[in-house]
């Protein structure tokens, strides 16, 4: 009677068994799944990573050539054979840095054959590089094995050289812009003297004449100009706080020093009559006045004091002293702004807060002065900073009236039909330069470049192109119904 119940028993432990032994089966297969999944993401990792590699050595490749070539753009008769001689370039460079690369870097193995490169335009003037490369990778690791076959590799150069050459292209087909700008101002500044009734040719307002027409070419195409070098003819009063500064620190160091009360006090007396000295010449600055009004009339009350009581005084004056917040000026990167600086109180006013006090008055009076950096920084599109390679040698005169071949004068001419007399002066100016001018930009939005020169740093490109040109001539021609000289600083040469 219990023989079915057995052979039922027995089928369903089978069942379980078979169902319990397929679970195993299906989790190993899952895990196993899961195994060779993260295997297969691991090595697609490295190899990618191996890809990459190729990528920024055709990059630093396309960076290298840029940097030799466009340093003397002038040298290739062509757009096309400059940028041919950077696909060669980056080639031969390529060539030399994958010897840098390994070809076995953990598990990958790369084999690879650069043929060519090609360059060409990306948007907004960058640079897009593109080598035939040929390259095998593979890579093994303990579940699989992955091979893949690379015909070419791509990067973007975020260099604008397209846009470089064509702003120096624009320049120099339009060169000469350079020579109408300064004869109009050759012409501009003649005239207004004929009319005073004497012109005085000088070499040096002609020679900034000369480069402010440069540099008002530049500003025209790249949108910023390099400072002229004829302006060394310029007498420019710069506005410095600066010795008044070291001498309140020549003060402060006196009174800290180990001397006697009274040298001290003649110390400090003789160096702050120096100051009052010095910022004389500043005079517009009321604040200024009433610091140094402040502190002189703290000084003349140590003529009456004891010497404890003077030395007392004088240990005052070396205090910090109490600040307030004041409106001041900056030149920041969207040009001048208005910000709150730190200022010495005037009800306890020290040396050290009126060293505080010129520190942040010359800051503030630099904003009248020449700018310092070398190149300019651009403040508008595209973004170009200027330097320019020019020397003005000589600058000559040669009178072609009659009468100024003889003299002075302006030659008198007889209109018929006007029934009236003119003076007639007439000149030739020639501005010779020492070498052929250098042009040179940089992408200055973009120091992308990089180079050990001398730490490791990145660096704009520059684009140069040497002028072939070291002579500038121009006529000017004056015509008045007035009496009028001209006076040559030189004898013309023959």
């Amino acid at each position: 009677m219990n023989a079915p119940f057995i052979v039922v028993g027995i089928v369903v432990v089978l069942i379980s068994a078979n169902v319990a032994y397929n679970w195993r089966e299906l989790e190993y297969q899952s895990n196993s799944i899961d195994l060779q999944t993260d295997e297969l993401m691991r090595l697609s990792v490295k190899l990618k990573a191996f890809e990459r590699d190729l990528s920024n050595l055709l990059k630093n490749s396309v960076y290298s050539a840029l940097w030799d070539v466009c340093s003397e753009a002038n040298r290739y008769l062509s757009d096309e054979a400059r940028e041919n001689r950077i696909a060669e370039l980056a080639l031969e460079r390529f060539q030399q840095f994958s010897t840098w690369l390994p070809l076995t870097r953990d598990e990958v193995r790369g084999f690879y054959e650069p043929t060519s490169i090609i360059i060409g335009r990306a948007e907004n003037g960058f640079l897009q590089a593109r080598c035939q490369i040929n390259a095998l990778l593979s890579i093994e690791g303990p579940q699989m094995k992955i091979a893949r076959f690379v015909k070419e590799v791509e990067t973007f150069v975020d260099c604008r050289y397209y846009l470089l050459q064509d702003k120096m292209n624009e320049f120099l087909r339009r060169l000469d812009e350079i020579h109408d700008r300064w004869r109009n101002l050759e012409y501009l500044s003649a005239w207004t003297k004929a009319l005073m009734g004497e012109v005085k040719l000088s070499e040096e307002e002609s020679a900034t004449l000369f480069e402010a027409a440069w540099c008002q070419q530049e500003l025209e195409v790249f949108g910023s100009f390099s400072p002229s070098l004829s302006l060394r003819f310029v007498s420019i009063p710069f506005a410095t706080l600066r010795p008044a500064i070291e001498m309140v620190e020549k003060i402060i160091t006196t009174l800290k020093g180990e001397v006697p009360v009274a040298e001290k006090v003649k110390a400090v007396r003789s160096g702050f009559s120096e100051i009052e000295s010095y910022l004389q010449r500043f005079e517009n600055f009321p604040r200024l006045r009433s610091i140094l009004s402040v502190l002189r009339s703290k000084l003349d009350k140590i003529e009456d004091l004891t010497e404890n009581e003077a030395e007392r005084l004088l240990q005052g004056l070396l205090e910090e002293g109490s600040d307030e917040e004041v409106e001041s000026w900056k030149l920041g990167q969207n040009g001048l702004q208005r910000v709150r600086v730190r200022a010495p109180r005037l009800e306890n006013l020290t040396f050290p807060s009126l060293l505080r006090f010129l520190r942040n008055a010359d800051a503030e009076l630099s904003l009248l002065n020449p700018p310092e950096l070398f190149p300019p920084k651009p403040m508008g599109p595209p973004g170009l900073s200027v330097l320019r390679e020019m020397k003005v040698s000589r600058v000559s005169f040669d009178r072609e009236d009659p009468c100024g071949r003889l003299g002075k004068a302006a030659t008198p001419i007889y209109l018929w039909f006007l029934g009236t007399t003119v003076w007639w002066g007439q000149y030739t100016i020639t501005v010779e330069l020492e070498n052929e001018p250098v042009e040179k930009i940089l992408d200055y939005e973009n120091p992308t470049i990089p180079l050990n020169l001398p730490l490791p740093a990145h660096y704009p490109l520059s684009y140069a192109y040497r002028i072939p040109k070291r002579k500038f001539r121009t006529r000017v021609v004056i015509l008045l119904p007035r009496y009028f000289e001209i006076r040559l600083t030189q004898l013309p040469t023959a």
